[in-house]
């Protein structure tokens, strides 16, 4: 890839190996399709996740290129229009680097970088690139008109679920953790017991009280409400599922909701004491955030167009395919 930009800048871009990735397995690249054939023997699904892998890691590497296209482009065209960066402003940049890690001085972010792979000297490098590539397209792209309020209202639509409080739950547990019994099969018979008592009418606070291993027993098991995207993944299944089959029933209560999870350390009895659905919020408490929004997808548009531009007038050329005699118009 180095080398293809080398190439570029002096009007030629040569893409190392053409990636024509296609939507589904079998159906792509070469390579793509040589690697399922070795996989012979397996399973078919396996050879379908492994075909998979090599699909996205395709993807992957063509995004990479294209990204360092764009940035040859885009500092190519910034040298064109003489577009100045100090060593003033690249040390600057520098100094928050390190700010960010917390290291006091060049020499530890040196040597952190070489034990990255890479040089201060490079780092430097990519700062003054990155400041010469957004000063030119400060200079170029026109900053967007501010959108109407139909724009707004508009937007909000579309995107109504980014303006929605997530979803929550208010949990009680009892843990029974198993280094407390002689074996794991006593922890399982107490871990029954506690089911049928719960099963039977008995209350679910005065159980956790009495034999949760929890912090949380001194308040009968409860926890506050959480949102359920804050939970851990196999806790959010074990409540989407729960709470799936809440709904289904004729007479749903949520506090009847039960469900026993396992780790290699305890196991857990939870009940849904509650559940607060999300709702969105108003269009005008979010209006700013909308606005920003808006006008940052406008401006992104904008830089693509440009960057667009500069394809255009540019000579690329990928390998396998015959080069093309002048730039695009």
């Amino acid at each position: 890839v180095g080398e293809a930009v080398d190439v570029f800048l002096r009007g030629v871009v040569v893409l190392q190996g053409h990636v024509d990735v296609r939507a589904h397995a079998g159906e792509g690249h070469p390579r793509v399709e040589a690697q399922v054939e070795e996989l012979g023997g397996c399973h078919g699904h396996v050879r379908a996740a492994d075909a998979l892998l090599v699909r996205r890691q395709a993807e992957a590497w063509h995004k990479a290129v294209g990204r360092l296209v764009e940035r040859a482009l885009l500092l190519q065209a910034a040298a064109q229009a003489k577009i100045a960066v100090s060593d003033d402003e690249v040390r600057d940049q520098v100094r928050r680097h390190m700010a960010r890690l917390r290291i006091q001085d060049e020499q530890q972010l040196s040597d952190l970088l070489e034990s990255q792979g890479t040089s201060l000297a490079s780092l430097r490098e990519d700062y003054h690139a990155r400041l010469m590539i957004n000063r030119f397209l400060d200079q170029t792209v026109r900053p967007p008109p501010p959108p109407s309020p139909e724009e707004v209202l508009r937007y909000y639509a579309e995107h109504v679920q980014e303006f929605t409080t997530p979803q929550e739950v208010q949990l009680r547990q009892i843990v029974l953790e198993k280094a407390r019994f002689p074996s794991r099969a006593d922890a399982e018979a107490a871990l029954r017991g506690l089911w049928t008592d719960l099963k039977s009418g008995t209350d679910f606070g005065e159980l956790a009280r009495k034999h949760s291993h929890s912090p949380s027993a001194e308040q009968g098991g409860l926890f506050p409400y959480q949102a359920v995207s804050s939970l851990r993944q196999d806790l959010q299944d074990t409540i989407r599922d729960a709470l799936q089959g809440l709904s289904a029933r004729e007479s749903p209560s949520v506090d009847e909701t039960l469900a026993v999870q396992e780790t290699p350390e305890a196991f857990f009895i939870l009940r849904i004491d509650g559940v607060q659905q999300g709702h969105p919020a108003p269009p005008a408490e979010v209006q700013a955030q909308i606005l920003d929004q808006i006008q940052q997808a406008d401006t992104q548009r904008r830089r693509d167009r440009v960057v667009q531009l500069l394809r255009k007038r540019a000579y690329l050329w990928t390998a396998g395919e015959p080069p093309t005699s002048r730039a695009s118009p």
